[in-house]
């Protein structure tokens, strides 16, 4: 009994960590994804200001 107890205690913490795992990967693409679309809109901004200020010379 005593290590039917502890295989599930073991189950259950396996499933924690892959929730843990789940959740820091998806943490990780959300930053990725958020870092990649905040430098897009920077390129952006800068390419429109070169843009405008060749176009104002």
């Amino acid at each position: 009994f005593h290590e039917f107890t502890l295989t599930k205690l073991n189950h259950k913490t396996g499933l924690r960590e892959c929730t843990l795992t789940k959740l820091v990967s998806l943490h990780e693409f959300t930053l990725t994804k958020l870092r990649s679309l905040a430098e897009f809109r920077i390129t952006k901004l800068v390419l429109m200001n070169a843009h405008s200020e060749s176009w104002n010379m």
